[in-house]
């Protein structure tokens, strides 16, 4: 692939100007256009249409557009008065998919995944259109095509009615209708950095990429039949890995007045992660970069894990199984082994690698500058056989499950050794949760010697502070107090690592 065709764009003292792996890009304005749309005009071909799918098991190749057609198709025949899809008849949503069948000559597959991703196809589509009327015709925060301008909805579109369109409107401003629409606003906001794909998602895009050369022709989904999907999964994980960062850039970019394509230099986080992205990228093919299952680029810029059910920039509903293959799951003697080496490593005593009970503790945590542990919560290690799920997330070897039941004073903003799977990264966020921490910097009671807590924080205490509205109340009967809740067998010297 030729990388200078990857180009990310961002603010300096100077103005715009453009960051790429070859700094002579030119800089111009970028601008939108925005065409309007019309009412689906289904699907009209004459000659038979074999639609194939790609080793995700989702609609891919020459009828995948025709397929985009039908879906739309299907869900302008719902009444719109119909509250939620899951409300639709059976036996209407059966109809529909089988119609679709025969049409694209589709075969079921044995888990009926293609079935299942079709509905969601037409859910999402029906939900989409009803937000567009909405938004066009009630709020009017959308402007309408010039051809809709004085028109009503049911004008445009056959299959409303006028007394359809009144029942919608009542409907739409009920107390339920109007908590379900907030709910949707807040969710919908969550998404922050989305794709500049337009209709044709990842899946159609990706063509055109290879077509124009911002990808090499390697970087094509490999069309599978359902007998091969699990085999064509496992060989396209290496795919994944290698393409997915840069598939992600590239679906944020816009095209501008010279018809070269970059990212818009006002969407400066999704110009921070591309930047990012493309430095890693580098970085592991010089060799000095590694990555974990599950891990790339893409997810080292953006500073979480993917969605287990929705990939970024594979297209369609694919989860991390299907992206990033199956997760290796440590035995009992892997734990075992990999806790001794720690051990030795950090030349700390051996402790219980699987606890039996609820055990207290106090957790530290490794100062960077001059080695030393300093203990910054106290907490309760949970019983453990090595494996268990915490926040949907594999127990790393060498790790204690802990509750944190305190945190200490200036450590509330600490960076966990080990993120939680609900994406909380400092210690305050996870005050009467879980996480997972490093056996050798948890500390029981006759346990090894670190550098003394600091004062005790309630559970409000640490809330105020993270809404910065604490305010400090000290005095001599109070000092003395957190003075005595200190722990009395931890010594004041120092662990140094060695």
């Amino acid at each position: 692939m030729n990388e200078n065709q990857i180009v990310v764009r961002h603010e300096s003292e100077g103005g715009k100007t453009p960051t790429t792996r070859d700094e002579s890009q030119d800089v111009s304005t970028i601008t939108k256009t925005i065409k309007g749309r019309g009412p689906s005009k289904g699907v009209k071909v004459a000659k038979p249409m074999f639609l194939e799918y790609n080793v995700y098991n989702v609609p891919d190749g020459q009828w995948s557009h025709e397929y985009g057609k039908q879906v739309g198709s299907c869900a302008t025949r719902i009444n719109i008065n119909v509250p939620l899809y899951p409300k639709v008849d059976e036996q209407i949503k059966k109809g529909f998919w089988e119609e679709t069948k025969l049409m694209f000559h589709i075969t079921d597959d044995s888990n009926h995944s293609r079935e299942k991703y079709f509905h969601s196809c037409v859910a999402k589509r029906f939900s989409c259109f009803k937000s567009k009327l909405v938004r066009r015709w009630i709020t009017m925060k959308e402007k309408k095509p010039k051809n809709q301008t004085n028109k009503m909805p049911w004008d445009v579109y056959n299959h409303i009615t006028e007394d359809d369109w009144k029942t919608f409107v009542k409907h739409y401003f009920l107390p339920e209708s109007l908590l379900r629409s907030e709910k949707a606003r807040k969710s919908a906001s969550c998404n922050k950095n989305p794709h500049r794909t337009g209709q044709k998602g990842y899946n159609r895009k990706r063509l055109d990429w290879i077509k124009d050369g911002r990808l090499p022709p390697d970087a094509a989904l490999p069309i599978s039949s359902s007998s091969s999907v699990n085999s064509s999964v496992t060989s396209n994980v290496n795919r994944v890995r290698k393409y997915r960062s840069k598939e992600w850039i590239l679906a944020h970019q816009v095209q501008n007045k010279e018809g070269k394509w970059e990212i818009d230099p006002n969407d400066s986080e999704v110009v921070e992660i591309a930047t990012k992205a493309l430095e890693y990228i580098a970085e592991e093919e010089k060799g000095n970069l590694s990555f974990e299952q599950g891990e790339d680029a893409l997810t080292k810029a953006i500073g979480k894990k993917d969605h287990r059910g929705r990939v970024k920039g594979t297209g369609g509903m694919v989860g991390i199984k299907k992206a990033f293959g199956p997760c290796i799951r440590h035995s009992r003697s892997d734990h075992v082994d990999i806790y001794l080496i720690i051990c030795i490593t950090y030349k700390v005593a051996l402790k219980p690698l699987f606890m039996k009970e609820r055990t207290p503790c106090r957790l530290a945590l490794e100062e960077k500058v001059s080695g030393n542990n300093i203990v910054v919560a106290d907490g309760m290690v949970q019983p453990s056989d090595g494996a268990l799920p915490q926040h949907f997330t594999s127990m790393k070897p060498g790790h204690y499950k802990v509750q944190v039941d305190f945190v200490y004073e200036g450590h509330v903003d600490d960076i966990l050794p080990v993120p939680t799977g609900d994406g909380f990264t400092n210690l305050g966020g996870t005050l009467g949760s879980f996480v997972q921490w490093p056996i050798h910097l948890v500390i029981f009671e006759d346990g090894e010697d670190c550098i003394s807590p600091p004062k005790k924080k309630s559970k409000s205490n640490v809330s105020k502070e993270r809404d910065g509205s604490s305010k400090k109340k000290t005095t001599v009967l109070a000092a003395q107090k957190k003075t005595t809740d200190l722990p009395s067998k931890v010594n004041p010297l120092k662990l140094i690592r060695t």
